[in-house]
């Protein structure tokens, strides 16, 4: 028995709407999304379990906190944008942490920002950091920079180095393990681990051919 040439169009047609659905709006995939958290230091925190994981993706208001077990939640829908609220035994709520759910084994690093025996971290107007460079071997025509990465946090900060001072300072960060990158044009000329301990931070980088070591002037602990 043949089919009608109304029916085969039919099933063309379902066909077709079948294929666009599954191409437009947010992509129907899930993932397994594994939580690990860290302080500014990197010191793992434990005994910490979801709170919450709220969707805000086109389409998508979902509260997903139910399908988290501790720290790694299962069937969790890909999307740019989920509001993450953890809490631990040891520091209550922590958050709001912004993730984003591109892969089908999502592994997200999470930094809390630590701060031992500082309190609120305030320093006015002053620099947090002062990073003085010794015997750099670019010419004084050459301008260099310097940028600060954090390790276990979304902080990134750049200045460039003085002409007159020889120095870079920087005011938008919490105390933490970063990465110094010392820059100059196509070249990188130092690149060093650090912890900052609080406010009023000052070291002094010395570069030479064979590389370069960091000294701790104030509040400042070379990371070897």
């Amino acid at each position: 028995m043949r089919a009608s040439r109304c029916c085969i169009a039919a099933i063309m047609l379902a066909s077709v709407g079948l294929v666009a659905s599954s191409i437009s709006g947010q992509p129907r995939r899930s993932a397994t999304v594994t939580l690990s958290l860290f302080s500014s230091f990197g010191e793992p925190i434990a005994a910490c379990h979801v709170e919450g994981f709220l969707s805000f993706n086109e389409g998508d208001k979902t509260e997903y906190r139910s399908r988290f077990h501790g720290l790694t939640g299962t069937g969790i829908p890909f999307g740019k944008t989920y509001r993450a609220i953890l809490r631990c035994e040891q520091g209550g709520i922590l958050g709001p942490f912004w993730i984003s759910v591109q892969r089908t084994h999502a592994f997200v690093v999470l930094g809390v920002w630590s701060h031992p025996g500082h309190g609120d971290y305030y320093t006015g107007a002053e620099p947090r950091l002062t990073v003085y460079v010794a015997g750099s071997p670019v010419p004084k025509t050459e301008q260099q920079w310097i940028k600060i990465v954090g390790e276990y946090s979304d902080e990134h900060e750049v200045d460039d180095v003085s002409v007159d001072s020889h120095s870079a300072r920087f005011y938008n960060f919490f105390p933490g393990r970063f990465l110094l990158l010392l820059v100059a044009a196509d070249k990188l000329l130092c690149d060093k681990q650090v912890d900052l301990l609080g406010p009023g931070a000052r070291l002094q980088l010395s570069v030479s051919p064979s590389g370069c070591t960091v000294k701790a002037l104030a509040a400042v602990k070379a990371v070897e």
